[in-house]
């Protein structure tokens, strides 16, 4: 079985009439639409058929154009929100581990489902299903902190039924490959 946790492509910076953390939020920028489309033609090519989406509009357009690329549609996930003032990480483990164990038992690997979110939600989900929190810091080194840049694709494969999760950094569209990418 395998799933991917896709970042959202990047929003518009000149946005800042728009709270980040409710919706809508800001909407992606030029160079978040060309990333979107990227990300579209990797997934396409994953063969993956099932799209869940956090509300905000930056992830809900990313997942729409690569839905849209595989001529599926997308189911839209308030537990894949951004972060919420004051929330833990054990309420982001809590909502994200749900939406992740719906999802499995929904698509019981028919074919890969992708999650669309935001940076935090995606690391606290990697050390929810056991990424070591020092390999996971290794990777924390894209625009503030991020465990992966923005439309950046980790992949998630479990090798046999009930086995420990294997994570690979698998896509990062051609805008963002200038930064630093761990080795």
């Amino acid at each position: 079985m395998n799933f991917y946790l896709a970042r959202h492509a990047s929003p518009d910076p000149d946005r800042k009439d728009l709270p980040y953390h409710i919706p809508p939020g800001p909407p992606l920028s030029t160079q978040g639409l060309s990333e979107a489309g990227e990300l579209a033609d990797f997934l396409y090519s994953k063969e993956v058929r099932h799209f869940i989406s956090s509300p905000l509009e930056r992830c809900l357009t990313t997942a729409q154009i690569a839905a849209q690329r595989c001529a599926e549609n997308v189911l839209v996930n308030p537990d894949l929100m951004e972060v919420q003032p004051g929330e833990s990480n054990a309420d982001i483990s809590s909502r994200m581990c749900r939406s992740f164990e719906q999802a499995c038992l929904d698509f019981n690997q028919d074919s890969p489902f992708a999650f669309f979110t935001h940076g935090t939600p995606i690391a606290v989900l990697l050390r929810s299903l056991g990424m070591d929190a020092e390999v996971l810091k290794h990777f924390c080194v894209f625009d503030t902190g991020n465990p992966l840049p923005p439309a950046g694709v980790w992949e998630a494969e479990q090798k046999n039924s009930g086995g420990t999760w294997e994570f690979t950094l698998v896509f990062t569209p051609s805008t963002q490959q200038n930064q630093r990418i761990p080795t």
